[in-house]
């Protein structure tokens, strides 16, 4: 499944996301990709984000996300890189 729409990064909608593997992208307000990532359990890896110190550039920067859902999601990964 190919990456869907824009997210808030917000608690409340991480937690309604699938803990399965696949890439995500982290973005800022303009929704400009500043971070990409994979992971075998989405979810926990994207709470892990949310709980960042506040002075990470990522907790500093990310009001979005968008994730795709893939087995291959290490491979994926380096294509989007």
């Amino acid at each position: 499944m190919p990456f869907n729409q824009w997210w808030t990064f917000t608690e409340g909608l991480v937690e309604t996301d699938r803990d399965e593997p696949g890439v995500y992208e982290l973005g800022d307000s303009n929704e400009t990709i500043i971070y990409i990532g994979s992971s075998k359990e989405i979810r926990r890896r994207l709470k892990e984000h949310r709980a960042e110190p506040d002075s990470s550039c990522i907790k500093t920067n990310t009001a979005t996300y968008r994730i795709e859902y893939t087995s291959n999601y290490k491979k994926r990964e380096q294509e989007l890189l």
